[in-house]
């Protein structure tokens, strides 16, 4: 079950749609707001990483990508999880961009 209320799901998916389309056309990953947005939305643990992410913006990002990586999502919420997983993981993108330009 998601930390939204069945009204603010529907908002919420359009908003998350619409920003991941803005962010794959811009070759960026998402922003911290669709992030939170995307993990209340989705069937997280109500104590864990992810949920303390999306309530209070603050992050653990070993432990939210090891969250996400044991969440069992249907295929209609794949491109979702895929955007959350580059956001969490950018340091990582960061420096295989960095260390790919650097060579």
């Amino acid at each position: 079950m998601s930390l939204l209320d069945k009204h603010w799901a529907t908002q919420a998916a359009a908003a998350i749609d619409s920003a991941i389309d803005d962010a794959t056309r811009e070759h960026r990953v998402i922003d911290q707001s669709t992030a939170r947005l995307i993990v209340a939305s989705l069937p997280v643990p109500e104590h864990g990483a992810l949920a303390q992410f999306a309530y209070s913006g603050r992050l653990n990002r070993a432990k939210a990508l090891a969250e996400l990586e044991n969440l069992r999502l249907g295929s209609e919420h794949e491109s979702w999880a895929g955007a959350l997983w580059d956001y969490l993981d950018q340091p990582r993108l960061l420096r295989q961009k960095h260390t790919k330009e650097a060579a």
